[in-house]
């Protein structure tokens, strides 16, 4: 006899699969049950389960964002359609395509004390694009079931990607009996013609093309700023050809994905700079890639700009947190620049240009010099480590990490891949959504992380080890917490200890022997330290790296390196 909840699994599965969809993370459960089944027996499916909703749901938008392709996430009813809020809002803000599909209760047992069942209905709110509530699946004499469900499948596709990529919400109830009478899914397995959805390919009208090559070229000091994420928008070959043919000067943030080495003219040190020099040409054209770059420093300087500020982007967000923008080209950055036909302009930086040029190679040469005379800091730790990082994919955690690379790492290896999470820069997840970004990664990974965005996701690590993800954590320990030590409240104490700097006392070597990940402790930076480290890298495929730091005199030597007149 044939399970209806199994035949609609299967026939939402099946369209799916049709739409080129490949990964699906699914969540332990008894009410999902019928999805699980569906989704493991077609064959091209990567699934991938997990005991934790919250651990899965960053690692399915890990996933997602590294292919650009939908990934599904599949949880029983209950709690655990709460447990994946955090990632959901994530992936809105990151604009992650997910589609999420929880199992409920049939409509007649909820709102009546049933086990696990609370109202699902539009649970995730705004930060869905699309919900719907499928019907109990059943006969449903006079209607297409086929039809009915190949169409939601597509349109659930058409609204993660379409646009603006972004997470949809699918709530699935079920009746019992849950599971088919038979092992045999043979049956389930049928023949139909798929739905096809065909996303459309933009052009942009040319006169704006036009438009934008003419205040370029008519600017006497056009500046490109390349926010968090930039990489994923608008590939090296189109930049570096827009760049040069326009002569813009490029503001590089340390999580854009771009690096130093495509031009002179790309500024990485622009923190140091304006921390030491008030004096510098501003610009008086800005374009914007990207997210707004996470530098206060920038920001700071930049609230004061009084010109043209274009933003390209298709995000549906404004991305203008200081509120200085005035145009918006809503387009695909890259789309957009390989329709711009341009014709080279003067190539030699002129006055305004110049200064920033020679201050972000003396501050290149600045860094390698002062940092080594304070190699416990935590600036000077990770520009260590990111000279041993090559040929490989980072991903940087949220918090001080990030800063730290944005204020004191002039050189970032031209074989190394940037990566970072930074749609609501929380610290929760990180992990998981490493594992899930370096799951098809062909090469080393490595995870740089605070130590308590460590602690909040070592659930993650069972995974890691039982999928044998290659992965190198290191582990910035400073036994609470960095970031606040930068704001005024650090020196409110009390509630400063208690409250925001949360000093744990963990031993993390012990964390990695319950996962049985090898394990090395640095205590302090040097060339014996470095060594051990490298060997670690070299002759495992996982390890967790802890670095002990002390937030407070790590705090003292960044002001003073940043306030000290050059």
């Amino acid at each position: 006899m044939i399970n209806p909840n199994i035949q609609w699994s299967f026939i939402l599965a099946q369209q799916f699969r049709y739409l080129d969809i490949e990964d699906i993370v699914i969540c332990s459960g008894s009410r999902n049950s019928p999805l699980t089944l569906a989704f493991n027996d077609i064959e091209n499916f990567n699934c991938h389960s997990f005991i934790d909703e919250r651990s899965a749901s960053f690692f399915a938008i890990g996933l997602a964002k590294n292919s650009n392709k939908p990934v599904i996430l599949i949880s029983t009813s209950g709690t655990a359609v709460g447990n994946f809020y955090p990632a959901i809002m994530e992936a809105k803000h990151a604009n992650i395509p997910l589609i999420v599909i929880t199992a409920d209760r049939s409509h007649e047992e909820r709102l009546y004390g049933a086990n696990q069942t609370t109202d699902q209905i539009k649970i995730y709110g705004d930060k869905v694009k699309w919900f719907v509530d499928l019907a109990t699946p059943s006969n449903l004499n006079g209607v297409d079931v086929k039809l009915y469900l190949k169409k939601i499948a597509a349109q659930a596709y058409e609204h993660s990607m379409f646009d603006t990529n972004g997470p949809i919400h699918i709530n699935f109830p079920f009746r019992k009996p849950l599971e088919p009478t038979q092992l045999d899914l043979t049956e389930y397995r049928i023949d139909f013609k798929p739905i096809k959805v065909i996303l459309p390919e933009y052009t942009f009208d040319s006169k704006y093309i036009k438009s934008l090559i003419d205040r370029c070229t008519s600017s006497s000091f056009p500046i490109l700023l390349l926010g968090p994420d930039a990489h994923r928008e608008i590939s090296k070959d189109v930049l570096t050809k827009f760049v040069s043919q326009l002569n813009l000067t490029v503001f590089v943030d340390p999580l854009s994905g771009f690096k130093s080495d495509i031009s002179d003219r790309f500024i990485l040190n622009y923190d140091v700079i304006l921390s030491k020099h008030d004096d510098l040409p501003t610009p008086d054209l800005i374009i914007q890639i990207g997210m707004m770059p996470i530098s206060s420093v920038l920001q700071n300087w930049l609230s004061k700009y009084k010109h043209d500020w274009i933003i390209i982007s298709n995000n549906s967000n404004f991305r203008d947190s200081i509120s200085k923008s005035n145009i918006w080209y809503k387009a695909h950055p890259n789309s957009f620049f390989s329709q711009t036909p341009i014709t080279s302009i003067e190539n030699e930086p002129n006055q305004s240009v110049k200064p920033w040029i020679e201050k972000n190679q003396f501050y290149s040469k600045y860094l390698d010099v002062e940092l080594k005379k304070y190699p416990n800091f935590e600036g000077s730790i990770l520009f260590e480590l990111m000279q041993k990082m090559t040929n490989c994919q980072l991903i940087i955690g949220n918090s001080s990490i990030p800063r730290l690379i944005g204020e004191f790492i002039s050189k970032i290896d031209s074989s190394t891949v940037i990566n970072s999470m930074r749609g609501l820069s929380g610290i929760d997840g990180m992990v998981s959504y490493s594992l899930g970004h370096s799951l098809k990664f062909h090469a080393s990974n490595f995870l740089l992380i605070g130590d308590l965005s460590f602690i909040h996701d070592l659930n993650s690590l069972l995974f890691m080890k039982q999928n044998n993800i290659s992965m190198h954590i290191v582990v910035i320990n400073n036994n609470g917490g960095g970031i606040f030590e930068r704001l005024p409240i650090s020196k409110f104490d009390p509630p400063y200890e208690q409250f925001l700097f949360h000093k744990h006392n963990l031993n993390f070597e012990n964390i990695a022997k319950s996962f049985n990940i090898p394990y090395l402790k640095i205590e302090s930076m040097t060339k014996i330290s470095l060594d051990s480290f490298n060997k670690n890298v070299v002759n495992n495929n996982q390890s967790i790296t802890e670095i002990l730091t002390n937030a407070k005199t790590s705090e003292k030597i960044r002001r003073e390196l940043l306030s000290n007149k050059s």
